[in-house]
């Protein structure tokens, strides 16, 4: 089963928000929810807001809470990819999105990337124009194009990309960042991860 992937910390006003958008989109119940609550984070707040989710849905899903990190600068990414491998290790899906709590998604939210990496042999796919970049206003709906360079606005990745872009986060990425990304991208700036091909759109 395909996972979503829904980081939590502080926020248990827009987790209520965001989910009620989420519950109204195509394909709502036919993925695994995983929840994950930052360590320092309102637990109980936020579990609260989670379970009336799972007793009004009916859906499949859980709660993981992210242990305490000796990293400081990168404790956000180690929450991130933390969840991300769990999501990988719990159900060995073919997809899983990153949908963080202040994301609003669109109905068609899942139909798009759905529609989109079926037609489409690419990396990931995220559902909002590039906000690093201009370009001509997308008036289709369903309309999307495709760019180099990512950002965490509503994502489906493939598990094989998923996996490979995990495979960059070792110690030596948590510990100094900006080292890293330096000496491993080159040819990056700084604040991107990646330049790969990825389609943007409207799904969000």
């Amino acid at each position: 089963m395909n996972v979503v992937l829904i980081p939590n910390y502080t926020r248990p006003e827009m987790l209520t928000i965001m989910l009620e958008q989420l519950e109204k989109t195509v394909h709502f119940r036919s993925h695994y929810y995983l929840f994950t609550i930052d360590y320092g984070g309102l637990v109980k707040e936020l579990t609260q807001v989670i379970n009336q989710f799972f007793e009004r849905n009916q859906v499949a899903g859980s709660i993981y809470n992210i242990p305490k990190t000796p990293y400081t600068t990168t404790k956000q990414s180690f929450a991130i990819v933390s969840g991300y491998r769990k999501a990988i290790e719990l159900e060995n899906p073919e997809y899983v999105f990153l949908l963080e709590d202040d994301i609003m998604v669109a109905n068609n939210f899942f139909h798009w990337h759905y529609t989109v990496h079926e037609t489409n042999g690419i990396f990931c796919s995220i559902g909002t124009r590039n906000h690093n970049k201009m370009y001509p206003i997308i008036k289709r709906y369903e309309a999307a194009y495709k760019d180099s360079s990512y950002q965490s606005l509503g994502v489906c990745w493939p598990k094989t990309s998923l996996t490979y872009a995990l495979s960059f986060f070792t110690d030596s990425y948590f510990i100094n960042p900006v080292s890293y990304i330096k000496n491993t991208f080159p040819d990056s700036k700084i604040g991107f991860f990646l330049h790969i091909p990825a389609f943007h759109g409207m799904g969000q």
